[in-house]
Formats: C-alpha cells, sequence, structure tokens
C-alpha cells in the first residue's frame, strides 16, 4: 500500500533463528518500509537502516515499558500516512494498539496442540504462561500470521476465532551457493541439545549406520551448545567433525560442503535450518511429521521413531552420493 509504514515490535528477538527473520525483514523490508523498531537491547541490526531504533532491556518491568512506550510513539504518528505494526515475538500486546497490529507466531508450542518442551522447568512454565497469554490477548490483533500450513491448522485449534494467514519469511542469503566447493561431507546435521531436536537419536542412527557401512564416510554436526561429551561419541567407519556456535557464514559453507542434511526434530513451526540447507544444495532427510507435510521439493523421508528406518535410509544415500 502507498504512503504505508511499518513499526516492528521484537523486543524478545536477539538471537537464533528469530534474529536472522528479524535481520532479513529489516533489510529487505519484506512486508514494506519500515519506520520504527522496538527491539531488545541485546539485538543489533545488520545494516544501518533510516527507523527509529528504542531498545528494551531483558525484563518484565522494561518490556512492559517498551509496550507503554509503543502506545506513546504510535500517538506522535503523522495522521497522513497509514501505519501498521507487526508483532514479532510470539505474543501479542497485552493493551490493543490504536494502529491495525499482526503477530507473528513462530513458537508451536504455544498452540499448545502438541507437549511443552520439557529441558527445564524453566522452559516449560515460560511457554506455559506464553501460552496463556496469547491465548487471553490474542484478540488484541488484527490478524496473526504464521510461516507454514500445518502451523496454521495448529493456531487455529488454540485460537478458532483467530484470522489467520501463511506469511512465509525465508531469510536474507548473504552467502551464495558456491558450486565449486567440493561435496567432502556425506552428512551435516544442525541442532542444538533440546529434547525436542533429538540429538541422540541422531546418534543412535550413526551408530546404526557405522554397523552397516563397508567404506569410510565423512560427517558433520554443529550445535548451538558447548556442553558435549565428545569422548562418548566413537565410531569405526564414520569420521566425525562436530562444531560450535559457529557463524552465519560459516555455516553457509558447511551445508554447500555437504551433500545431505538430516533432520530429527519432532515439532517445528518452520525449522528454518531445513531451508537452509535446501538453498545450499542439500538433499534433504526428514521425518515425516507435521511441519514436513506440504514441503514443495522432494525429500528423502522416514518414520520419525524409527531409528533402524533413518539408518537405513542413510545408508543407501551414502552408497549413491
Amino acid at each position: 500500500m502507498q504512503d504505508e509504514s511499518w513499526i516492528i515490535y521484537a523486543v524478545n528477538i536477539h538471537t537464533g533463528g528469530g534474529k536472522i527473520l528479524l535481520d532479513s525483514l529489516l533489510l529487505n523490508q519484506a512486508i514494506g518500509p519500515v519506520c520504527a523498531l522496538f527491539a531488545d537491547h541485546r539485538y543489533k541490526p545488520s545494516t544501518t537502516q533510516n527507523y527509529d531504533i528504542f531498545y528494551a532491556k531483558n525484563s518484565v518491568i522494561d518490556r512492559l515499558k517498551a509496550e507503554y512506550n509503543l502506545h506513546q510513539y504510535v500517538k506522535t504518528l503523522p495522521k497522513n500516512k497509514t501505519y501498521r505494526i507487526l508483532f514479532f515475538g510470539n505474543l501479542p500486546p497485552l493493551v490493543k494498539p490504536q494502529l491495525a497490529s499482526i503477530l507473528y507466531l513462530q513458537n508451536c508450542y504455544l498452540t499448545r496442540q502438541m507437549p511443552l518442551p520439557k529441558d527445564s522447568i524453566l522452559v516449560t512454565l515460560r511457554n506455559f504462561f506464553e501460552s496463556q497469554i496469547l491465548k487471553i490477548f490474542a484478540k488484541n490483533v488484527n490478524e496473526i500470521w504464521v510461516q507454514t500450513a500445518w502451523m496454521k491448522k495448529m493456531t487455529q485449534a488454540y485460537l478458532p476465532k483467530a484470522v489467520l494467514s501463511i506469511k512465509p519469511l525465508l531469510p536474507h542469503f548473504a552467502v551464495q551457493a558456491n558450486s565449486q566447493l567440493e561435496k567432502k561431507y556425506d552428512f551435516i546435521y544442525v541442532g542444538s541439545l533440546c529434547l525436542n531436536k533429538r540429538f541422540n537419536f541422531f546418534i543412535e542412527a550413526l551408530s546404526k549406520l557405522d554397523q552397516e557401512l563397508k567404506k569410510k564416510i565423512n560427517v558433520v554436526i554443529i550445535l548451538d551448545n558447548t556442553f558435549l561429551d565428545l569422548d562418548m561419541i566413537k565410531f569405526s567407519n564414520i569420521e566425525l567433525k562436530i562444531l560450535f556456535k559457529i557463524s552465519h557464514e560459516t555455516l553457509s559453507v558447511y551445508y554447500t560442503q555437504s551433500k545431505n542434511f538430516v533432520l530429527t526434530s519432532l515439532y517445528e513451526s518452520f525449522c528454518l535450518p531445513l531451508y537452509e540447507a535446501k538453498y545450499y544444495g542439500c538433499h534433504i532427510i526428514a521425518p515425516t511429521v507435521g511441519y514436513t507435510e506440504n514441503l514443495d521439493f522432494e525429500f528423502t523421508a522416514y518414520k520419525a521413531t524409527d531409528c533402524d528406518e533413518l539408518a537405513d535410509k542413510m545408508a543407501s544415500l551414502s552408497l549413491i552420493t
């Protein structure tokens, strides 16, 4: 829409996939020109942009103040232009804004259509309370955007009266795919030690694969955690390389150097690494679960609970790739 500007409210985004998508949103102006950003004080935009920035510290009080400041900022806007607000951090405002507003929902656990994560009591409680905030205050936005058809179905089940739209937001790929790089790794795994990611399930599949192999293969694992006992992971036919907390640019190189990307998560709202790996030329191996229902590209599927099937599929691919 002509003469329309956006206010991005993202006071709880500063790292991980959320940061990558926020960077892309600001850099590409994917939804339109941005006039203001309300951000976590730890977030630093990847490039200089011509918009107002208001920072909030990581505390309940400061985030309440940030919403108050948002409403005050709205009052100062000129009346001869159209403005909208995008709440980018999963949670709707506590007070309905005077402008049309949209919530971008990226956390599938808040829909309560799957078990809450059990990595720690704190993680479980945070997701529980945020799901209640979503339930109570979703009426304060005009629309909710999600990234996949599965996520729309889960959200509609939890918020039957909400207006929902599918608005996938892909990252800005700062590093272009390089077809000249050698495909030196047979498999790449990108994740964390969160229970939902099922890193142990992947290691078990590697163990079974190791027993089937008749030749040496190379596997690279990239995690965002550093607490891992590497001495517990030993194979005969798999040369394993494990890296922690690497840059996004370095990650793109490892994607490009890998033949196959293995995914083991049970629940994902969108699964950014899936699309990154595809962009950089990996063949995808993924479980048959909700978030892989409507992928628009071919991939090798396996039953989510069947570790033997995953190992067999990897063994077949290691013979032909």
